[in-house]
């Protein structure tokens, strides 16, 4: 199924989950020859603050939190049909709400260690049915699961110097660091979101801050290892220079599709993930980010084309995906991302992806090809 979206986005000031520079700190300060000096205490961005109070940039530690509230809704409308996977045709309203403490800890100067603890609450409207491309990003993580808190981020952050020069950074919850090195290895070990470093976006990737949109702000076609509520147990290695990046990750997939528990199993079942990060400039001063990724699921994942031909074969009532014995099978799939910037306060930014298909949609979205082209202020 394909999507196509155009979008034009202004975003708010609030306590953002993921802040523009999320994507381990490689923001354009990374080109400047000099890192800026700041002075003691000072804030990363005192232009344009996103958060309710700052953050002290000498500090080792961290400690921030933020609440989201989504309502949504839509008027009666004709539908040729209907069934208990559908949008329902009738008038609905629906609220969610995802609450985060996030806490830090910077042990040295090149180690630190990350928690998230995650509560949410409410629905989507339809129950998150019917749309491949659904309206609210929150609702992946299913607040019907328990509204009781828990572990959504908890790793090991490892910064492996390879160069002397060290280049300003953005300080947010994934990545306490002020300044870095320009060139590095960076090692994540534990239980993180595969979005949250992987097919990342200035404009388009935080539904706190900027779209809601589920094939918005994630490639649509990117089918990548989660649990029910978006989340797995990865290692991911990266290195960093002046004008790229490249990051590998191999993570863990659910047992059953959309499933909260994961396969210990790697055996068996495991996902590979690999990005291409190149910044330069395509406009005069003004930054550019192309990125480029592959995916390869391994899990027990059914064929369409086997449940229809089981179906039409009398072997089941109906086309059942999960009709197999247990196997695992192989889906892939790329994706390519860009973002420019024109001039300090808005930008164009857009998505391709496509993944084979024929394997059963495991952990993400039911959407074999996208494309997305939008305006981000």
């Amino acid at each position: 199924m394909a999507r196509i979206f155009f979008l034009i986005g202004l975003a708010t000031l609030c306590a953002p989950r993921r802040l523009l520079s999320q994507q381990n700190t490689n923001s354009t300060q990374q080109q400047d020859a000099t890192p800026p000096q700041r002075a003691p205490d000072q804030t990363a961005d005192t232009a344009a603050p996103t958060t309710l109070f700052p953050h002290l940039e000498s500090d080792r530690f961290w400690i921030s939190g933020q609440a989201n509230f989504i309502l949504q809704g839509h008027p009666t409308f004709p539908a040729e049909y209907s069934g208990p996977h559908s949008l329902s045709p009738e008038g609905q309203s629906a609220s969610s709400r995802v609450l985060d403490l996030n806490l830090g800890a910077r042990i040295s100067n090149s180690t630190e260690f990350i928690l998230d603890i995650e509560e949410t609450g409410g629905r989507g409207i339809g129950n998150a049915f019917g749309l491949a491309g659904f309206t609210n990003l929150d609702v992946v993580r299913n607040p019907s699961l328990s509204k009781a808190p828990y572990i959504a981020r908890l790793m090991w952050h490892q910064i492996i110097p390879l160069s002397r020069k060290r280049v300003a950074a953005d300080r947010n919850f994934l990545s306490l660091f002020p300044e870095l090195p320009e060139r590095r290895l960076e090692f994540r070990l534990g239980k993180y979101g595969l979005t949250d470093f992987f097919d990342a976006n200035t404009y388009g990737t935080d539904s706190h801050l900027q779209f809601m949109n589920w094939t918005v702000d994630n490639n649509g076609a990117y089918d990548y290892a989660a649990d029910t509520r978006g989340y797995t147990y990865a290692a991911m290695l990266e290195y960093d220079d002046r004008n790229f990046s490249v990051r590998f990750s191999e993570a863990v997939m659910p047992k059953v599709a959309n499933g909260i528990h994961l396969d210990a199993d790697l055996a068996r079942a495991r996902a590979e993930n690999v990005e291409f990060e190149l910044r330069g400039t395509v406009l005069p001063k003004q930054k550019a980010v192309l990125r480029l990724l592959s995916f390869v699921n391994h899990a027990n994942m059914g064929s369409y084309r086997e449940a229809i031909d089981n179906y039409l074969a009398g072997l089941t009532p109906v086309p059942d995906i999960t009709a197999h014995p247990l196997q695992t099978t192989i889906k892939y799939g790329f994706g390519v991302n860009f973002e420019q910037s024109l001039n300090d306060w808005i930008g164009v930014f857009g998505r391709w992806g496509w993944n084979e298909g024929e394997r059963e949609s495991y952990a993400y979205t039911e959407d074999d090809e996208t494309f997305l082209l939008g305006v981000g202020a």
